[in-house]
């Protein structure tokens, strides 16, 4: 462990990007309170699921792993339907699992990977590689090295005092280079980088950044790709910032699905300060007084998420505007 020491580059973007994120949450909880409905959460694991399987080429649609989370029958490859129970499976049991245990990442794998990959539920006793074509683009250490490496990754995160939405990311890359499993690397890594993140922040767990991976599929395999280049991982970890924030700004992902826009922009103008009608029209560059009261005030009060400081007296010239804690 002693010489375990990940190579990463922080640039200026990065720190942009980080301070771009944890805005983005704190908005988030002024908006609806930092707890996704239940019917939210369980579209966006399957949404979750449906892209990290399709990134290692499974073909199933949204709606049919939809079908399935339900106990649902489809048609389609029996492999690919196993493949999306046991991602399902492992995405369901989640909650339960500590990252920072190899015990449950080894369970993790049993789940994911079971009757797909006889070396389920434990490291790869042979050597595996990527291949892009017919082209090898990554060789992975030897397996005889894989749990001693996968033991310094894990004291590595536990000792760090870095960022946990940088060094999740960094565990990221560092996980799909060590490539501890015979297959599901890819699955359980994007898997164990949201557990990481629960951990500093539970908004993780129901937040399908998955998705936006797959958005970004040629850009993820091109920055894994430069990172073992250059032996840093600094241009993975920025990509893995970019999505993760790109995924936090999508209403209908982030749980701001059924606030209308005009109220979310009202919430965001208001943070956590107390602001007078003039300061609201000005915030968000309103000429007419009745626009900012029927389009903007009105509907957000009615919702609840938005109250008068003075209800008593909503006529007052004193009247100041504030987002109700939840």
């Amino acid at each position: 462990m002693a010489d375990y020491k990940p190579a990463f580059t922080i640039t200026d973007r990065t720190t942009f990007l980080l301070c771009s994120i944890t805005e983005r949450i704190c908005k988030l909880r002024l908006l609806y309170g930092g707890n996704a409905s239940s019917r939210l959460k369980r579209k966006n694991l399957v949404r979750s699921v449906r892209a990290s399987i399709a990134i290692e080429q499974n073909t199933l649609s949204l709606e049919q792993v939809a079908a399935i989370s339900n106990g649902g029958k489809v048609m389609g490859s029996l492999l690919e339907i196993h493949e999306a129970e046991n991602a399902l499976k492992a995405y369901e049991d989640a909650p339960s699992f500590d990252p920072g245990s190899i015990d449950d990442l080894l369970k993790a794998h049993g789940i994911m990977a079971q009757g797909l990959v006889r070396e389920s539920g434990c490291f790869r006793h042979c050597s595996v590689g990527v291949v892009s074509g017919r082209t090898l683009i990554h060789l992975a250490p030897p397996a005889e090295r894989v749990p001693g490496e996968i033991e310094d990754l894990f004291a590595w995160y536990r000792a760090s005092e870095l960022h946990p939405l940088i060094k999740s990311a960094v565990f990221h890359y560092e996980f799909e280079f060590i490539h501890p499993f015979a297959d599901g690397n890819g699955r359980i890594g994007r898997l164990w980088h949201k557990l990481l993140l629960c951990k500093w922040d539970r908004i993780f767990l129901d937040l399908p950044f998955e998705e936006f991976i797959e958005r970004h599929l040629r850009d993820y395999y091109a920055s894994l790709g430069k990172s073992e280049h250059e032996s840093d991982s600094g241009v993975f970890v920025e990509l893995m910032l970019m999505v993760i924030l790109e995924a936090l700004s999508d209403p209908q992902t982030a749980g701001c699905d059924g606030i209308p826009l005009n109220v979310q922009r009202l919430i965001e103008a208001l943070g956590l300060r107390e602001m007078s009608s003039s300061e609201l029209m000005e915030a968000l560059s309103i000429t007419r007084r009745q626009t900012l009261r029927d389009s903007f005030l009105a509907p957000a009060i009615k919702l609840g998420l938005v109250a008068m400081k003075y209800p008593d007296k909503p006529q007052s010239r004193s009247q100041k505007y504030l987002v109700k804690r939840r």
